[in-house]
């Protein structure tokens, strides 16, 4: 069942009818023949919904092919740079620069390096969630998580 199906099973839900004053029950009537259901018009919502998942399908894919691409490229690009570089396109634009990436704090490291005396200076306790979810039962595990939001997942 995709998107459009779901809004319209929605959308066509039987509303309760308002209650009316009770009036003289009149004879009733023959019950007329059932009209074959007519396929409902798509909901205004639901066709600019289905505009977008189609084109977020078809970025989506194009990405794949780009960031691929892009990839390549780099690879290709990092033994012929130095640290500082800025390369330009043939028009004169700067289409990249070239940088270290960032250096980073190693906990591992940093335990070899300094003596005792700093490694307990610099450390401190902490609450580890990998522990807490292997010896917490579930419900109190899920019980120390915020909410998470939203988010669109591309297939």
């Amino acid at each position: 069942m995709n998107i459009i199906d779901l809004m319209r099973a929605a959308n066509t839900a039987p509303k309760p009818e308002p209650e009316a004053e009770p009036e003289a029950v009149p004879e009733p009537e023959p019950e007329p023949e059932p009209e074959p259901e007519a396929e409902p018009e798509a909901e205004p919502e639901a066709d600019e919904l289905q505009g977008i998942a189609d084109e977020l399908a078809a970025l989506h894919g194009r990405r794949r092919e780009l960031d691929d691409r892009i990839r390549v490229l780099k690879e290709r690009a990092l033994p012929l740079v130095r640290d500082g570089m800025v390369v330009k396109t043939t028009g004169g634009a700067p289409a990249f620069s070239v940088r270290p990436v960032g250096a980073r704090f190693d906990p591992v490291l940093a335990a070899q390096v300094l003596p005792e005396a700093l490694v307990e200076m610099v450390s401190i306790k902490v609450i580890d969630p990998k522990v807490a979810k292997a010896k917490l039962p579930p419900d109190l595990y899920k019980a120390c998580m915020k909410p998470g939001s939203m988010t669109i997942v591309l297939k």
